[in-house]
């Protein structure tokens, strides 16, 4: 696609990432530096805390102005991992804990007491601190996806993602645990696949050193997979070991792992990788979801094998095999296994069974917000996953917790814990209060690992700094307690005001729109670089995590699938007024840190963030209010269009007797008619009249009646089946003033997606297969004109038949599919 701007090559907040912080604290430095007394009562022959214990060194030579030393010893105790005791006199500190990671984490303590401090003086007093969140996982803000379009590998390039000075910000905000793309036959060597090719050694050589220089500081590495991927019917794993292939499926075949061999190669995978990689981590795979897995994906019944087993067992099956593998190498290390359910429905009963009798030392992970039941502008709805606006775990996620309870299984939490798709566009959104309520919740759950973030929502600040304090947080005082005790750290004796603002932001965020919609497709991540387009242009929008099409269209109802473009316009009214409230006291802040450029930052990242949501408001409301003149449009139309026909019926119409003429008459009114139907042209594509009978397209044909009870009828017809793939898909609008409506199956009968107000059945014969579709179309919308779209679809939707014939081919978008408002063709009543 042509680039319409360059985008900066220059990614300059890795430079930041890779340069120590500049320290500022709320005493005069020492003019003279002396070199730190630290007492080092402990046994480290791997050098893991060498990094903890020079970020102390390096704080107390540059803070502390008198002698003060500082004693970190190992203790004989049964604390709990990362279980530490910090004591603390007028001029003196102990660090105790049982093991490296606890004095790793009392190190950053004692530092984090000092930096909240308005004296280096530290009182007298004695804490004890222990984890209720073992894992506490985030990724890389910059490292390659390994996705496409770019389809870059951070394990087979040079480049070095985690910088010391990065590290050791994350290892000071609590994280402990980063994950890495992957994918089985990328990074294991299998006997089953033949010898490992260049590549899977490279990335096993890489992945070694990343492990390396992570685990210095307390970080291990978890490979985030998909595993084990359905495979193309006939690929050669398939051809050698038949039984390996369970049930076909858009054109593969899921991976059985009920079958002696799946189960082998499963193990032997695993075992591969953790005996190639020394101290991994873990593995953070989803079993289910998100891509085709195994026959639990599909109708296992349908399965020669996992039909003779339940369901769970599938799954279980798989688990237990890859945790076989993993104990053979690195017992240590921890299976996450994760259920990507992302949709807003409640959870089917057959996730819980999954918690009954799993393997053992298997920690389950569900989205922590999908199926929340949200209520705003006297509305319920119902959300998936990916959001830091909801300040309280889905009621799937609570019953699945409280099920996991019950049978004792560890449970792990998929959230957003830096930002989400929601405004994925800055570093953070500051509002800690969102996630003390969330963490409230999850210690109650007894949740004992949280993935916190997808690519985006991880980089270094505030929030990550919020969610590692929660680790440890025992919940016992008040949510203004716990930020004022956060912004200490940064804000010193103004610690007050900035916890206000955070305060204002966190109660202005849960207004954004209750859309997973708006958060894919919607104005608050780019709004402030879209055009305005006064006039249609039939023109969609560019998905937030995309960059192209650069040039952002106007069909705003893309963005509001669950949510009228009115009820987002209230909700965004109340996020943008409140958030400039809590802005109004963050700028206040300024004239008290013209010398810290770390504060000043914080406080634009706010004035970035409220421009961001007031430009999403001005585009929604600009939208409405060219709906509402395209809808008086319409109707001055259809006046137009009776006019017309009165005046050839009565010729004393429109004449003015002083004016001594016709101001109206048919001529006039036809030339009207043709200026408001030129203005109303959005894409001038072909057009269909309601009963005019079969038309002829290439690969199908299809006509629409009306019924005598005013419903529609669609008929569509396919001679023949296409090879390989043939499915077909139906678009209905009407005009941008409601989310379409959309149809997909297939010729085998599968009913993808249908509108609600639609009955809909597919007919498959020896020469063909037909679609007849009934609905009334004021149940969709009482708007006018409907506009719909036809589509036959073919080798992987490489190759499309259409009606309206001719028109431009887009990839299918999330939750659209082929949707597009341009290629819609009008349907005349």
């Amino acid at each position: 696609m042509k680039r319409t701007f360059q985008q900066p090559e220059d990614w300059g907040f890795i430079r930041d990432l890779q340069k120590e912080q500049p320290l500022y604290i709320n005493w005069e430095k020492p003019e003279l530096q002396t070199e730190p007394q630290l007492i080092c009562e402990f046994s480290d022959p791997e050098s893991l805390l060498e990094t903890a214990v020079e970020s102390l060194r390096k704080f107390m030579r540059e803070a502390i102005p008198f002698p003060c030393p500082v004693t970190i010893r190992i203790l004989k105790r049964k604390w709990k991992t990362e279980s530490y005791e910090l004591e603390t006199a007028r001029s003196s500190a102990t660090v105790s804990a049982c093991d490296p990671e606890g004095l790793r984490r009392g190190i950053y303590h004692l530092i984090q007491l000092w930096k909240s401090s308005q004296k280096p003086h530290l009182p007298k007093q004695k804490i004890r601190r222990t984890p209720w969140l073992k894992n506490r996982i985030s990724r890389c803000f910059f490292s390659p996806i390994n996705r496409p379009p770019a389809n870059r590998d951070e394990l087979l390039d040079d480049v070095d993602y985690y910088p010391e000075a990065y590290l050791d910000r994350l290892a000071a905000a609590g994280i402990n645990g980063l994950w890495v793309s992957a994918e089985l036959d990328q990074i294991a060597i299998s006997s089953f696949t033949g010898g490992p090719d260049k590549n899977v050694l490279k990335r096993i050589e890489k992945l070694q050193q990343t492990v390396d220089k992570c685990r210095r500081y307390g970080i291990r590495i978890f490979l985030q997979m998909n595993e084990p991927l359905a495979r193309p019917f006939n690929d050669p794993l398939y051809q050698k070991y038949p039984d390996m292939r369970g049930v076909e499926i858009y054109g593969r075949g899921t991976f059985c792992p009920s079958s002696p061999e799946g189960q082998a190669y499963l193990e032997e995978t695993c075992r591969n990788i953790f005996s190639s990689v020394k101290h991994l981590g873990g593995l953070l795979n989803i079993t289910y979801g998100e891509s085709i897995t195994t026959c639990a994906s599909a109708d296992h019944m349908k399965c020669p094998r996992c039909s003779k087993v339940e369901w769970k067992e599938i799954l279980h099956q798989t688990w237990r095999a890859m945790r076989k593998g993993m104990d053979a190498a690195a017992p240590e290390a921890d299976l996450i296994c994760w259920l990507y359910i992302p949709a807003p429905e409640v959870l089917g009963e057959k996730f819980f069974t999954l918690l009954e009798n799993p393997p053992e030392r298997v920690i389950v992970q569900l989205n922590c917000e999908s199926g929340s039941l949200v209520k705003q502008n006297g509305k319920e709805y119902r959300i998936g996953d990916y959001w830091l606006s909801t300040d309280t775990p889905s009621e799937n996620f609570i019953r699945f917790a409280e099920t996991a309870k019950k049978y004792n299984v560890q449970l792990a939490a998929k959230l957003q814990v830096g930002c989400s798709h929601e405004v994925a566009t800055v570093p953070y959104v500051p509002v800690p209060g969102i996630l003390y309520r969330k963490y409230r919740h999850l210690k109650k759950l007894n949740v004992t690992t949280v993935m916190q973030c997808w690519y985006f929502g991880n980089y270094p600040g505030l929030m990550n700094q919020a969610a590692g304090e929660l680790a440890f947080e025992t919940f016992e005082d008040t949510e203004e307690d716990f930020l004022e005790r956060l912004a200490r750290q940064e804000w010193g004796k103004y610690a007050p005001k900035a916890a206000a603002a955070w305060k204002l932001f966190s109660n202005a965020y849960v207004n954004y729109p209750a859309s997973n919609m708006f958060q894919y497709f919607g104005p608050v991540a780019d709004g402030i670089s879209w055009p305005l387009h006064t006039k249609k242009q039939d023109l969609g929008l560019t998905p937030t995590w995309l960059l192209e099409p650069e040039e952002n269209g106007d069909n705003i109802i893309e963005c509001l699938m669950e949510m009228s473009l009115e009820d987002a316009i209230v909700q965004m009214k109340k996020l943008s007024s409140i958030w400039h409230k809590g802005q109004m006291k963050y700028n206040a802040l300024r004239k008290y840190f013209t010398g810290n450029q770390e504060r000043i930052l914080d406080i634009d990242l706010g004035n970035a963030l409220d421009i961001q949501f007031n430009s999403a408001l001005n585009i929604l409301q600009f939208y409405h209010l060219r709906n509402r003149m395209t809808l008086i449009r319409e109707k001055e139309i259809s006046n137009t269009l009776r006019m017309i026909e009165l005046t050839g019926k009565d010729n004393r119409l429109g004449f003015h007797s002083e004016a001594e003429g016709y101001k109206y008459y048919p001529e006039k009114l036809k030339w009207r008619l043709k200026q408001l139907r030129a203005e109303n042209n959005g894409n001038g594509n072909e057009s269909y009249q309601i009963g005019s009978g079969w038309l002829n397209m290439e690969n199908f044909r299809w006509k629409i009646d009306r019924l005598s009870d005013g419903k529609l009828e669609l008929n569509v017809e396919f001679d023949g089946f296409l090879p390989g793939m043939d499915e077909l898909s139906f678009s209905l609008d009407d005009s941008g003033a409601t989310f379409p409506a959309l149809f997909h199956a297939d010729y085998r009968g599968q009913i993808f997606r249908k509108p609600d107000f639609a009955e809909c059945s597919v007919t498959i014969g020896n020469n063909g297969w037909k679609l007849n579709m009934l609905f009334d179309p004021d149940d969709y919308s009482a708007n006018r004109p409907l506009r719909f779209n036809l589509l036959r679809l073919t080798d992987m939707y490489n190759t499309r038949y259409s009606w309206p014939a001719g028109i431009k081919h887009h990839p299918p978008r999330l939750n659209l599919i082929f949707y597009q408002s341009s290629n819609m063709g009008t349907l005349e009543e």
